[in-house]
C-alpha cells in the first residue's frame, strides 16, 4: 500500500536566527560591556585591539 504525501503544505518558512538575536541582544551588550571593562592593560594596544573585537 503507498502513501502520498502533499509536501508543498508542510513547508516551513525559511530557517531565520533574527528571533534569537531579539531575544539574546541584551545580555549581549552587557557581556560586551563587561569584556571591555576587563580588557585594561598597561600594554597600549590591549584595550585597542579589545575595542575592535567587540
Amino acid at each position: 500500500m503507498g502513501v502520498v504525501l502533499n509536501i508543498e503544505n508542510g513547508k516551513r518558512e525559511a530557517a531565520s536566527i533574527k528571533d534569537l538575536i531579539d531575544l539574546t541582544s541584551a545580555d549581549m551588550g552587557r557581556v560586551n560591556k563587561l569584556i571591555l571593562s576587563k580588557a585594561g592593560s598597561d600594554v597600549e594596544m590591549i584595550p585597542e585591539i579589545a575595542n575592535h573585537l567587540i
